[in-house]
């Protein structure tokens, strides 16, 4: 099993912007859209996104950030996906 490690900084921006451990769990391990390069990924459900680092075996979360979906959608997040391939 994938264990989810939640980084200090993480951690508190988790705090600030009122997002539990469990909300970054289920958005790291399932998240509706997920893009980057290698290990870098940002993994989003919702109104949450997540920075991560994956090693394979864990998944790092480096920022915790609320999405406004006024500015950025999922279409727009799987068009990058797409460019980034």
């Amino acid at each position: 099993m994938r264990r989810v490690i939640v980084t200090a900084h993480a951690a508190s921006k988790m705090a600030s912007r009122g997002v539990t451990l469990t909300e970054v769990e289920e958005c790291a391990l399932n998240p509706e859209v997920a893009y980057g390069q290698g290990s870098n990924e940002i993994r989003q459900r919702g109104t949450l996104a997540l920075a991560v680092v994956t090693d394979g075996r864990d998944i790092i979360v480096r920022t915790v950030l609320l999405r406004q979906v006024s500015q950025w959608t999922d279409e727009d997040a799987r068009a990058r996906k797409e460019a980034n391939r």
